[in-house]
């Protein structure tokens, strides 16, 4: 029987400053479960780039406490030799931005 099946896994971004956005489930959408072949850079760590990955928006909570959380998907990864490799360059500010009313999105899908 061939098929296509989810694999969850926990993945990070380094670059991300808020410690409680840093960190996010996905799924990986695969016949067989994909494993990293990249060497750790930390216990439990090895840097992947995410192939397909789309973000779907939806609403958790009972009554009034309802808040807005993602479901991360992705068809595979990518093996990377660097957790640099996997950085997007920094980006700067043009003179004179005061950052009123400015938003950014993460290059590895996390919610702006």
């Amino acid at each position: 029987m061939t098929g296509k099946r989810q694999w969850k896994a926990t993945v990070t971004d380094p670059d991300e400053p808020t410690a409680k956005r840093a960190s996010f489930e996905i799924t990986l959408i695969a016949e067989v479960q994909p494993v990293p072949t990249s060497t750790e850079v930390l216990p439990g760590m090895r840097p992947i780039k995410l192939d397909g990955l789309t973000a779907e928006p939806r609403v958790a909570g009972n009554g009034e406490f309802k808040y807005q959380f993602y479901v991360y998907r992705a068809t595979g990864f990518a093996v990377t030799t660097s957790a640099a490799a996997t950085r997007p360059a920094p980006s700067t500010k043009p003179a004179g931005s005061t950052g009123h009313g400015e938003s950014s999105s993460k290059a590895a899908g996390t919610p702006p």
